[in-house]
C-alpha cells in the first residue's frame, strides 16, 4: 500500500507530501472512532503535539511507523458545560467557581 501512494500525487496536486496524506486519511478514521465512542458514552481528545520517538518507546511502536496522533478515551469527571462547548467563554465558568 504505501508504495503505491506517490502514485496519487501525480493526480491530487493538493498533497504536498506522503505525510500530509497518510495524517488526512488517519484523521478520518479517528473523526469517525470519536463519533462511536461518544454515542456509547465515551469522550475522546485528539492529541498533538507529542514526541512521537518517546510515545513509540513507550508503546512499544516499531520504528518504521509513523504515530500522527494520539486519541485518548474515558469518562469525563463532569459534564461539559453546553456553553463552553458551544462557543461560550471558558472564563466565565472558572469565574463562578
Amino acid at each position: 500500500m504505501r508504495s503505491s501512494i506517490p502514485q496519487l500525487f501525480e493526480y491530487h496536486a493538493s498533497f504536498q507530501s506522503t505525510e500530509a496524506w497518510t495524517n488526512r486519511h488517519t484523521m478520518l478514521a479517528v473523526a469517525h472512532l470519536m463519533i462511536v465512542a461518544k454515542s456509547f458514552g465515551v469522550d475522546t481528545c485528539p492529541m498533538e503535539g507529542f514526541v512521537s520517538t518517546q510515545v513509540k518507546e513507550a508503546f512499544n511502536i516499531p520504528a518504521e511507523v509513523d504515530v500522527c496522533c494520539l486519541l485518548p478515551m474515558g469518562y469525563a469527571a463532569e459534564p461539559c458545560l453546553d456553553a463552553v462547548a458551544h462557543g461560550g467563554n471558558p472564563q466565565d465558568r472558572a469565574a463562578s467557581l
